[in-house]
C-alpha cells in the first residue's frame, strides 16, 4: 500500500515511472480516465473525475475498468496530440502544489485539479486547451497557509486526501512493486477468487455512486415545482449533468427532453453494471479456463493467418497484403496499432500492412519506396494511395469485409522512375 502525508509524495513517487514512458492509450471509464503509459513497464494512470473529490493514482495492472463507449472533445484532443508521446517531466503547480502538471517532450501538457468542487482535467497544446468539464475557478488558499503547500489540498487536509487515496487503493489492490503482474491467462484458483472480489468490489462502488446520481435525478422535478429548495441550488445540481436552467417553467419546458435523456441512459448504465456484476459473480474457475482456451485458440487462429499471408521486401520494411476483402481483415487483426497500413486507391481491395518496430516512424521518402514496390508487385507504373497507422483504421461493423474506415491519412500520387 502506498502511503505518503503529502502530495510531494506523490510527485515523488510517480516521477521515475512516468517520465520517459509514452502515452499508449486512453480509456473513458464510469469512473474517470485511465491513461496507459509504457516505459520500462505498463503503467497505467488513473483519474477518478468526482466533482466532489479527484483522485490521481497508479497502478500497474488493469483490474477490469469498463471503457465506456464515450467519444469526447478532450478525448479526441489527447489522441491527436498526445498519443505515442513521451513525458518529460511531472511536477506540482500553481496554487501551492494543488495541480499536478505532466509535461511532454513536444511542449504539451496536462494539468490535473485535486481541489474538490474544481476537479478537472486541462490538456494544452500549441496555446489550444481542452478540459474535461468547464474550467471553473481555483479558490484561492487561507492567507495564513499560503506557502505551506504540505497542510491543504484545496480546503480538505493532506491526511484526509492520503485515506481516501488509500481507500481506493485498498478497493483496487496493492501496488506491487516488484516484478510483473501475473499473466491473465495463468491465474491459479486463489488469485482468480481474489481478481474476481476486487472487481465485484469495484462495481458494488460504481452501482453506489449510480445510485446516488440516479435519486439525486428523480428528485429535481419534485424539488422545482414544489419549490422545496432554492433555484440557485437546483441550477447548481443541475449544471453537473451539462443542464442549463434558468429558473424559469419556461426553461424546464426547453431542458426537460435531455434532462429525461440522461435519466434514462443513467437507468440503462445501471442495469448493464447490474448485468455484468451478476456474469462476473456467477462466472466459476472451470468457465473462466474455458473461455481463456477459447481466447488462445482464436489466438492461434490468427498466427496461423499471419504465417499464411502474402508477403514481400522493400529495403529493411516487410510488407503484407490481401487480395480480397476478408484477407484485409485478417490483415487488420494480425497487425499492431503502430504498423502503418496502406490502400490502392486504384485496386479495390488492395490493403496492405508495413511491419513497424514500436515508436518507429516511417518516413516519407521510405513510403513513397514502399508505394513503388506496391507498383512492382501490380505490374503498373502509376498509382495513388492512402496511408494511415493501423491504430486509425477501424472495421465498419455490419459493412462487407475489409471495408474500414480511417482518419490522419497521407494521400499520394507514385509513379515508377524511368532509367
Amino acid at each position: 500500500m502506498l502511503k505518503f502525508d503529502e502530495l510531494w509524495s506523490w510527485s515523488i513517487f510517480a516521477h521515475p515511472l512516468l517520465v520517459g514512458s509514452q502515452l499508449q492509450k486512453i480509456e473513458h471509464i464510469r469512473q474517470g480516465l485511465v491513461f496507459t503509459f509504457y516505459g520500462r513497464r505498463l503503467i497505467y494512470l488513473v483519474f477518478v473525475s468526482s466533482p466532489r473529490r479527484g483522485l490521481l493514482f497508479i497502478a500497474n495492472d488493469h483490474w477490469g475498468w469498463t471503457e465506456e463507449k464515450k467519444t469526447s472533445p478532450l478525448l479526441l484532443f489527447v489522441r491527436a496530440h498526445f498519443l505515442n508521446m513521451r513525458v518529460s517531466d511531472l511536477s506540482l503547480d500553481k496554487n501551492a502544489g494543488r495541480v499536478i502538471r505532466i509535461t511532454f517532450a513536444h511542449g504539451g501538457f496536462w494539468e490535473f485539479v485535486l481541489i474538490p468542487g474544481v476537479v478537472n482535467l486541462g490538456t494544452y497544446y500549441n496555446n489550444k486547451r481542452v478540459t474535461l468539464y468547464k474550467p471553473l475557478p481555483i479558490p484561492p488558499l487561507p492567507e495564513s497557509e499560503s506557502v505551506k503547500c504540505t497542510q491543504y489540498v484545496g480546503g480538505s487536509s493532506v491526511v484526509d486526501f492520503a485515506s481516501e487515496y488509500q481507500r481506493w487503493q485498498a478497493l483496487l489492490g496493492s501496488l506491487r512493486k516488484d516484478g510483473e503482474p501475473p499473466s491473465s491467462t495463468s491465474l491459479t484458483q486463489e488469485e482468480f477468487v481474489r481478481r474476481k472480489q476486487r472487481q465485484l468490489a469495484f462495481l458494488d462502488e460504481d452501482l453506489k455512486t449510480k445510485a446516488q446520481d440516479l435519486k439525486v435525478l428523480e428528485e429535481i422535478p419534485q424539488l422545482i415545482f414544489q419549490d422545496l429548495r432554492p433555484k440557485e441550488e437546483i441550477s447548481t445540481l443541475l449544471k453537473k449533468w451539462k443542464l442549463d436552467w434558468d429558473g424559469t417553467n419556461a426553461g424546464w419546458i426547453k431542458i426537460q427532453d435531455k434532462y429525461y435523456g440522461i435519466l434514462k441512459k443513467l437507468r440503462e448504465k445501471i442495469g448493464a453494471t447490474e448485468e455484468k456484476r451478476k456474469d462476473i459473480s456467477e462466472q466459476s474457475y472451470e468457465d473462466w479456463l474455458a473461455l481463456m482456451e477459447q481466447k488462445q485458440a482464436v489466438k492461434a487462429q490468427l498466427e496461423k493467418v499471419q504465417a499464411q499471408v502474402r508477403q514481400f521486401q522493400v529495403d529493411q520494411y516487410q510488407v503484407i497484403y490481401g487480395k480480397s476483402g476478408v484477407d484485409n481483415l485478417k490483415l487488420l487483426r494480425v497487425s499492431k496499432p503502430y504498423d502503418f497500413w496502406i490502400h490502392d486507391a486504384w485496386n479495390p481491395g488492395a490493403h496492405y500492412i508495413v511491419k513497424l518496430a514500436k515508436n518507429q516512424n516511417l518516413p516519407r521518402e521510405h513510403l513513397v519506396a514502399i508505394c513503388q514496390g506496391i507498383l512492382k508487385q501490380e505490374s503498373r507504373e502509376e498509382g495513388e494511395f492512402v496511408g494511415t497507422y493501423v491504430r486509425y483504421v477501424t472495421p465498419i461493423k455490419g459493412a462487407s469485409p475489409g471495408m474500414v474506415r480511417y482518419q490522419n491519412e497521407i494521400r499520394m500520387r507514385v509513379t515508377l522512375p524511368h532509367h
